[in-house]
């Protein structure tokens, strides 16, 4: 027994003589963004911009009643004709998101240098949820008649078409780079003011009639600052920061298609069945605001710390085998 605790008590000042000193008070900090206190606050922006064909839905054998398209004001239309119609339509959404955001990220404190480093970041700004945002469309087309119902649309005139909401259900930010050093102001006591600027890659998705739409990765500068408050074995950090971002994106992407129920124009009162075929030729995407952040943090053990409670549970087991 007396052997083991002395063997013990060797192995420990071993590892303590070997292990380096740290040369500086450093401390480092795991956060997790509270969501019940963390959010955003900002006006999204999105459009897309087509070209293609619509074409009415009418089907000889499957749907014989549907619309038929043609395009022109004038002329023959036979019984059975379906012609597609040139169009270009241009989808647009705009409103305010006022939601809840989680994350984590790992801060690094060096008191003595008075820097931060921040390493991880990665926040949902919505927080697992989605936002709907009211949508329009807007058409552009040749002139061209249809049948079922009996309609006319005169060309080179563009339609605006509000036609309820669009659910962004994606917005995210990551930091895009490694570990990025800021500034740490000392307040007095335990408490700093925090700076800091890193790359991130905010991620977009919305889901637009059905249909999910994604918008690259896109990486913008972040400005990171407030601050945080050190008890030991926890901390707590504020933030409070303005976003402001856009980005504009040419895909050239064939969409599925899709059917659209078009309202008449003259006469007016109806709907035309129609199926779009589009080329996506643009995606833009915008976010001004402000992202409130409010996060706890546990304090990450030091090499030495670790080194120290593994040599103890093994003195333990030890005794334990003995």
């Amino acid at each position: 027994m007396k052997k083991t605790t002395t063997l013990g008590a060797a192995i420990a000042a071993a590892c303590l003589t070997a292990a380096p000193a740290p040369a500086r008070d450093i401390i480092i900090y795991d956060f997790t963004i509270d969501a019940l206190r963390s959010g955003i606050d900002v006006q999204v922006g999105a459009g897309a911009e087509t070209i293609g064909t619509l074409i009415g839905n009418y089907d000889i054998k499957n749907n014989p009643t549907g619309t038929r398209t043609k395009p022109g004001l004038f002329g023959s239309f036979g019984s059975t004709e379906n012609v597609a119609v040139d169009v270009q339509l241009g989808l647009g959404l705009a409103g305010r998101v006022n939601t809840r955001s989680s994350g984590l990220f790992r801060f690094t404190l060096d008191t003595e240098a008075r820097t931060v480093t921040t390493a991880g970041y990665s926040a949902d700004l919505l927080n697992g949820g989605s936002a709907n945002l009211p949508l329009s469309i807007r058409l552009l087309t040749d002139s061209f008649r249809t049948r079922s119902p009996d309609s006319v649309f005169v060309g080179g005139i563009p339609i605006e078409l509000p036609i309820g909401e669009v659910a962004l259900t994606r917005l995210s930010a990551r930091q895009a780079d490694g570990p990025s050093i800021g500034v740490l102001t000392p307040l007095g006591g335990n408490e700093y003011d925090f700076a800091a600027i890193f790359t991130v890659e905010i991620d977009a998705a919305f889901d637009l009639l059905g249909t999910p739409f994604e918008l690259p990765p896109t990486a913008l500068p972040f400005g990171f600052h407030g601050r945080i408050i050190l008890n030991g074995q926890t901390a707590e950090l504020t933030s409070l920061d303005l976003i402001d971002f856009s980005q504009v994106e040419n895909p050239d992407l064939m969409l599925p298609q899709f059917p659209f129920d078009l309202p008449t124009i003259l006469p007016p009162g109806q709907f035309a069945h129609v199926l779009f075929d589009l080329l996506l030729s643009e995606v833009s995407f915008s976010m001004n605001g402000s992202l409130n952040t409010y996060a706890s943090g546990r304090l990450v053990p030091s090499p030495a710390a670790a080194w120290l409670l593994l040599l103890g549970v093994g003195a333990m087991s030890a005794r334990r085998r003995r």
